[in-house]
């Protein structure tokens, strides 16, 4: 029996490398549920091992708005709100992938509800503007969570 793994991105996954890359190597061991915005690339479409679930997102002015009010709010303080929770929370999985700290807080009780195991890839965000505006929240979402990863990647050094 082929194991799953929950893959949670919430970037523009179809146009997120690191993500792609992702997702084409598990795939080729694992059953891959892959969470986050856009579409799958045509490589993934009808793949065996691939299913995809796209979240909504709105754009211009609005769209911005949301992403702030996710990141910033929602994910730090109610995650069991945020649509990923929503989705997945009966979903079961051997592992939990995410992405980022924005996914962590729902990877995180997802996988301990799953009794699954949750792997985080911190990505080069250290350098980002939000790390300015949301050190604080950023922070206490690593203090609050961290200690529930048992794996983590990055190829920032200040984050290593």
């Amino acid at each position: 029996m082929t194991r799953k793994i929950i893959l949670i991105s919430l970037s523009n996954i179809s146009k997120d490398g690191r993500v792609l890359r992702q997702i084409n190597y598990l795939s080729k061991s694992f059953h891959i549920l892959v969470v986050g915005y856009g579409n799958p690339p045509k490589e993934f479409i009808n793949h065996p091992n691939i299913q995809w679930m796209k979240l909504r997102r709105l754009t211009s002015t609005m769209g911005t708005i949301q992403r702030l009010f996710e990141r910033f709010f929602l994910i730090p303080f109610f995650p069991k709100l945020h649509p990923v929770f929503k989705l997945l929370h009966q979903t079961a999985c051997d592992a939990i992938h995410v992405n980022n700290w924005d996914s962590l807080p729902m990877g995180a009780l997802l996988a301990k509800k799953a009794k699954a195991k949750l792997i985080l890839d911190i990505h080069e965000s250290y350098d980002s503007w939000y790390w300015g505006l949301g050190t604080p929240t950023i922070k206490s979402i690593f203090r609050k969570y961290g200690k529930m990863v048992d794996a983590s990647t990055t190829v920032v050094e200040a984050l290593a």
